[in-house]
Formats: structure tokens, C-alpha cells, sequence
């Protein structure tokens, strides 16, 4: 089996030294290698991968923040020059923990940890990663309520009463988020199926919230109410 691998590290000198030990093993394939947490993210929520190795210290984003961001199909080997963030790293359950200068040995021994990892059943994920300004957010699909497109942004409705502005496209959203739980009602809003109170017409309720069903949405919306 062959394992899609991650590079987040924003030492050049750090991705070029990974890169070449995923290259010397035959297991592992690399799918992608960023110096910028933020790009790193962005690729992870867009694109399969089994394994990221993570530095710890990065200016946008501390690694232990960013793997609690992570789906949990993926395994975290965290990689810095800090033995004291060890402990936070295995609490937060990465498979391994690799001191720079990091040795090939070192590095195929975190195989083995990969093998236990990957070999047991992990559920489906039930959230999305939100990139909104400087912070990539965790947005589980019980907490949103609708979507609003806005131009060049979605605002992200919630249960807890926020809007989240993240700078994409409710055609990006429909690819993203679960067919089953979501659904596109007009150019400018797309909702939670089950956060439907009540239907009239060509109008839907999410609370008090009335949004409109238009022509061309109508009869797919229909098909998924079983209507």
C-alpha cells in the first residue's frame, strides 16, 4: 500500500530533506510540500492525503494548532527542533515525533506507526475547514444553517448565532459540503436540509429565516424532501 504524503514545514532546507526521504521509500507517495501552513491547509481540505509531517514552530500557524484542524482519516508525524512539544503533540494523538536534525533511520522508523495507524477503521468526517481571513476555522455540519452567497465571499450562517466570511463560491460549496445534508435552493443560498422547519411554497424556513427557492433549484430540492 502507498501512503499520499504532506510537507508543512516553513524551512526550505526541512521540505527538501522530507521530500527526499519520501522519495528513498517505497511506501510513501508526496502529494504536495508547502512552506505556508495556509496553503498547506487549503491543499489538505481540497485533496486525499494519509499523512502530513508538520513542523511545530511556524509563524502563521503553531503545527499542534493546525492538526487539531485536520481530518481524523489523516495521520499527523510532527517534526521540530523543540523536544518539549512532545507531549502536546502525542495528547493530541500524532503517531510520531521526529527531532530535527531528522535522521532516515529515525524517519523509517515512523513507518511502523503509520502501518498500526492507517490499518484501523476511522469514521466519516462530519465537519469542514473554513478559511476566513487569517484563521482556518473547524465548522461541524450540525452547526451550520444556511449559506449566503455574497460576491466574491460566502457568508457561513451558524447555530451560534455567527457569519463566517470566507472568500469562495457556493459552487465551491457544493462540491465540498455532503449532498445529503446540503442543498442549493437559489444562485445565492444553499441550506441545511435539516434545519428545515417548515416549506410554503417557494419560500423555506430555517427559524424565522425566510429563504426563497427559486425555478432552477425547485425541482431538485423537491427530489431530496421525497416530494
Amino acid at each position: 500500500m502507498s501512503y499520499k504524503c504532506v510537507i508543512i514545514d516553513d524551512e526550505p532546507l526541512a521540505v527538501a530533506l522530507l521530500t527526499d526521504y519520501i522519495g528513498r521509500t517505497a511506501d510513501l507517495e508526496l502529494v504536495g510540500a508547502f512552506t505556508s501552513p495556509i496553503d498547506g491547509m487549503r491543499f489538505i481540505q481540497a485533496n486525499p492525503c494519509d499523512v502530513v509531517y508538520l513542523d511545530v514552530e511556524m509563524p502563521e500557524f503553531k503545527g499542534i494548532q493546525l492538526m487539531k484542524l485536520f481530518p481524523e482519516t489523516i495521520s499527523v508525524v510532527l517534526t521540530t527542533a523543540y523536544p518539549q512539544f512532545a507531549v502536546d503533540g502525542f495528547d493530541n494523538n500524532a503517531i510520531d515525533y521526529l527531532l530535527k536534525p531528522i535522521s532516515y533511520e529515525r524517519f523509517s522508523k515512523s513507518i511502523e506507526k503509520l502501518h498500526v495507524r492507517q490499518s484501523q477503521p476511522a469514521a466519516d468526517a462530519d465537519f469542514i475547514f473554513i478559511k476566513s481571513g487569517f484563521e482556518i476555522i473547524k465548522v461541524p455540519f450540525e452547526s451550520i444553517l444556511w449559506l449566503e452567497g455574497m460576491r466574491d465571499y460566502v457568508a457561513i450562517h451558524t447555530t451560534d448565532g455567527k457569519r463566517i466570511m470566507t472568500l469562495q463560491t457556493l459552487k465551491q460549496f457544493e462540491t465540498d459540503l455532503p449532498a445529503a445534508l446540503f442543498c442549493r435552493v437559489h444562485k445565492s443560498y444553499m441550506v441545511s436540509l435539516s434545519k428545515i422547519e417548515r416549506v410554503d411554497r417557494n419560500t423555506v424556513y430555517i427559524g424565522e429565516k425566510p429563504i426563497s427557492v427559486s425555478d432552477t433549484y425547485r425541482k431538485s430540492f423537491l427530489e431530496l424532501l421525497g416530494r
